[in-house]
């Protein structure tokens, strides 16, 4: 059974704050979930260890998920990662100006 880690509730959420990349950081079998202002819950799991920044971490395991969507998808739903060249990755405040501290998504 798997604890949680961040809670943007208890911890805070900022891009000032780097509270979530420190508690994610070298960890694996990590699942992030986000509930956005719309109410809309989806996230991702990332099987291998959170050990880069700035870098593409992929794993045939990897997956995004959709939760609850407000009614554009009427389930919920898990989508793969088809090309192994797209990743996640964690990123600097400090090099990535818009980004902040946080997982980007490179699934276009």
């Amino acid at each position: 059974c798997g604890e949680i880690i961040f809670d943007s509730t208890k911890h805070g959420w900022s891009k000032e704050n780097n509270e979530f990349r420190k508690k994610i950081f070298n960890k694996s079998k990590v699942c992030i979930v986000i509930e956005n202002e719309d109410g809309e819950i989806f996230g991702c799991y990332i099987n291998s260890i959170i050990d880069r920044i700035e870098e593409r971490i992929s794993d045939e395991n990897d997956f995004v998920f959709n939760l609850e969507s407000n009614g554009r998808l009427n389930r919920m739903m898990r989508f793969e990662i088809i090309d192994m060249k797209y990743g996640y990755s964690l990123y600097d405040k400090s090099t990535h100006k818009a980004t902040g501290n946080h997982v980007k998504f490179n699934l276009l």
